[in-house]
């Protein structure tokens, strides 16, 4: 879903010759979108059982990381992350953008 309204809205907004991205963009706008419907749908949910649901769909993709034993921030500033690659953003913003999102995440299920 996320991919799609990416390249829907690139598609859409910009000429064709600057309307292709790298994977990572895609990878950043697809995430973005996909916590959006994600806000979208729990907002309007008044189901127990849906908003259940959700939670644990969008829960699913973090199995197994522990954010009490792991530092999201990167090496040179004593965290867990060596480096990402191949980004048009640093190592250090794109470590601080997810260790955010895992905040405001715990932040709304009560975590």
């Amino acid at each position: 879903m996320g991919h799609a309204l990416h390249s829907y809205h690139s598609t859409k907004y910009q000429p064709t010759c600057t309307n292709d991205y790298v994977i990572f963009v895609a990878e950043v706008a697809s995430t973005c979108n996909e916590v959006l419907l994600m806000r979208y749908l729990l907002g309007k949910t008044t189901d127990k059982k849906e908003r259940a649901y959700l939670i644990n769909h969008f829960m699913d993709q973090f199995k197994g990381f522990d954010t009490k034993s792991r530092n999201l921030s990167v090496k040179k500033d004593g965290g867990d992350v060596d480096a990402i690659t191949a980004s048009t953003i640093t190592s250090r913003a794109y470590s601080l953008a997810i260790s955010n999102a895992v905040n405001a995440l715990g932040n709304i299920i009560g975590e």
